[in-house]
């Protein structure tokens, strides 16, 4: 990194997961969330941007498999009528 920094080149440390999740200033701007889940409360990383009138909306996480029907449905809805056309 010394060596970049002495040609000019911008550098930083690369945190880790662990790392971000202490992140001092991160913690200070409410850059973590917190979602339900089946298994309980998440703390999840925020958007990486914030627009001042525009919520995302948060909802519950889904379970695992949770939408496997839809989505075979939708899927297998979608080639059968396409292959029939």
């Amino acid at each position: 990194m010394a060596r970049l920094a002495e040609a000019g080149i911008a550098t930083a440390r690369v945190n880790d997961l662990a790392d971000v999740w202490q992140h001092e200033q991160l913690r200070a701007r409410g850059r973590f969330v917190e979602v339900d889940t089946p298994g309980g409360p998440l703390e999840l990383l925020a958007e990486p941007f914030a627009i001042s009138e525009w919520s995302p909306g948060r909802r519950c996480i889904p379970a695992l498999g949770e939408h496997d029907p839809a989505v075979v449905e939708r899927t297998v809805g979608r080639g059968a009528s396409s292959s029939s056309t």
